[in-house]
């Protein structure tokens, strides 16, 4: 069976008693592909509006409009223009208003970085020697 009409052109194929599958062999496309071309998200080629005119006669020619009719409204919402998202504030870093040393000056303060020897504070790598090592050694 085929499936729910939900769109003018599918609703037009319903009453008319066509069915998808006679569509796709005229259209000369997959059954499931039916549906994208009666709900308008594919433009039908000339040449199939020629073998569905040649197939179904006369009711051919309504069916090619509401399938055009579908297409137009479909490219028209895509080619609307998009809502521009609200302007952000850029990042700006804060000012470091401390003291700055030299790297001689820092080093004569702090100790050399990663140098295995403690900071200022006495700590090895952040830690104090007291400390327990979570570690388990």
């Amino acid at each position: 069976m085929s499936a729910p009409a939900s769109t003018p052109a599918a609703i037009f194929v319903a009453d008319q008693g066509w069915s998808r599958e006679r569509l796709a062999i005229v259209l000369e496309v997959q059954t499931p592909q039916v549906g994208k071309y009666l709900g308008g998200h594919r433009r039908v080629s000339p040449g199939m509006k020629t073998r569905l005119v040649n197939e179904f006669g006369e009711a051919a020619y309504a069916l090619v409009e509401m399938c055009d009719q579908a297409w137009r409204v479909n490219r028209d919402r895509e080619k609307a223009p998009k809502p521009k998202r609200a302007e952000r504030e850029r990042y700006v870093p804060p000012v470091y208003d401390g003291p700055r040393y030299t790297i001689d000056e820092w080093i004569e303060r702090f100790g050399r970085p990663g140098g295995g020897g403690p900071d200022i504070n006495g700590r090895y790598r952040g830690f104090f020697d007291t400390e327990p090592c979570f570690l388990g050694e």
